[in-house]
């Protein structure tokens, strides 16, 4: 690691940063009050008069059925505040946010090249590993730091809105799920930033793959021949709910069809992680043997 460049990069992402630990902890205390409002005020009132499975069935009947696969996929039950709270790790706005920052962290040694002072601090007696590992020290910084905003949000959410049912103790598997996901993504944009000289090159192959493994992801569980390719997918082995409610460390992979099928338990966190491992380990081999031209 490089302590001029270490500071450099701190000094250019900290307000950013700050927004985003900002946003994703103001996130979860939004969930809580949501969470009170259909636990303790809405739900109680309906099921005095429709039993909950009939409600159920009336809100997933018919063509609502893929909704009930994608959002009860954990065995989520919308009348147990410890249940709704956990989308709070899921919401789609929270996971496009993961994917724009990762991809921004991923892509900055791409946007370095691209203004040329890339070259220009290589002319410094610097190592080129020593870059790569700065960045890799400011990742392994930051993202345990917005991980654990998401989980003091929730604790604040929880204590404020006094939903006692929920432990907040639980949630430490899913911080560690984020950590995973996070390391996994930034390793992976790395590893292309370093094949590349332009970040909108880099930009656009990272949110194309990613935009395809949501797909996967999300289609897979609705499409019968996409299943066994789900494994394929970053956000497979991201199930934060199943951790923080059932305690489930592994993800379930089936390889094959009908009665070839095979089906494995993969552990989710050491997947993403040995991802993040692979994708950096490569971004560091790549870019000390590279060829990069001098400015002008």
């Amino acid at each position: 690691m490089n302590p001029t460049l270490f500071r450099k990069i701190i000094r250019d992402i900290r307000w950013p940063f700050l927004g985003v630990c900002l946003l994703l902890g103001t996130i979860q205390i939004i969930r809580a009050m949501i969470t009170y409002r259909i636990t303790v005020e809405v739900l109680p009132e309906l099921m005095k008069r429709i039993p909950y499975d009939a409600l159920m069935k009336i809100i997933f009947g018919g063509k609502g059925k893929f909704l009930e696969t994608l959002i009860t996929a954990e065995g989520i039950q919308f009348n147990k505040p410890e249940h709704m709270q956990t989308f709070g790790f899921v919401d789609p706005g929270v996971v496009v946010i993961f994917c724009i920052w990762c991809i921004g962290r991923g892509s900055a040694l791409a946007a370095e090249m691209e203004r040329g002072t890339m070259e220009l601090l290589l002319a410094q007696p610097i190592a080129r590993w020593q870059i790569v590992g700065t960045h890799l020290v400011v990742d392994l910084i930051t993202v345990p730091l917005m991980a654990l905003t998401m989980i003091a949000g929730t604790w604040v959410g929880v204590t404020w809105m006094e939903l006692e049912t929920i432990d907040v103790a639980a949630y430490w598997g899913a911080v560690f799920n984020v950590m995973a996901l996070l390391w996994a993504l930034i390793g992976m944009t790395t590893a292309i930033a370093v094949m590349s000289r332009t970040r909108w090159q880099v930009m656009s192959l990272a949110i194309s793959i990613i935009l395809l493994m949501f797909l996967l992801t999300f289609l897979g569980q609705l499409v019968e021949v996409l299943k066994p390719w789900r494994f394929l997918s970053l956000f497979h082995y991201y199930q934060p709910q199943g951790i923080i409610l059932y305690q489930r460390w592994k993800s379930v992979v089936h390889l094959g069809y009908g009665s070839s099928e095979v089906i494995y338990l993969v552990p989710k966190i050491p997947t993403l992680l040995l991802v993040a491992a692979c994708t950096y380990g490569w971004a560091f081999w790549r870019f000390t043997h590279r060829d990069l031209p001098a400015p002008l």
